[in-house]
């Protein structure tokens, strides 16, 4: 039995453990016709700050002072600088980013909208799995530092 747990470790570091690019990414209309993320699934490995009444996804968005495109640029400077983020798209008011992690080579989903003025919501989910240990809400608590620390 140990030596199959030892296997199963062994293949999963070799593979990694990417899943697709999921295909509930990018905006959506809201009832109000904002463009919106899109909410988190029940599973509590997703942070977003669009559905304040879903208490345990929820975040607050982002609140800048600064023009938008400068509050844009700042983001995509904090995130070229972090390890292990592709950057798939960067949009005028749309960011999407895929981290993954060191060892196992997860890969989670962070998204940022900036059509809103003067906030940038996000959304930040794992591919797989069910619970992510606070990695992804973890993550953007960082993120919103090194913003409001202006981290560039």
């Amino acid at each position: 039995m140990k030596s199959l747990l030892v296997l199963i470790s062994a293949l999963a570091l070799a593979t990694g453990c990417q899943a697709p690019r999921p295909k509930n990414l990018g905006l959506t209309q809201s009832e109000g016709g904002n463009a919106v993320l899109k909410p988190c699934p029940e599973s509590p490995n997703c942070i977003g700050s669009h559905y304040p009444k879903d208490q345990e996804h929820f975040l607050k968005p982002i609140k800048y002072q600064l023009p938008k495109e400068q509050a844009r640029e700042r983001i995509i400077k904090i995130l070229k600088k972090t390890d292990r983020v592709n950057l798939v798209s960067e949009e005028q008011d749309y960011i999407h980013a895929e981290f993954t992690s060191a060892v196992f080579k997860f890969v989670d989903d962070v998204e940022f909208n900036l059509s809103e003025e003067p906030f940038i919501h996000f959304r930040s989910a794992s591919r797989m799995g069910h619970s992510d240990l606070g990695a992804n809400k973890k993550r953007m608590n960082e993120i919103i530092f090194r913003f409001y620390q202006n981290d560039m």
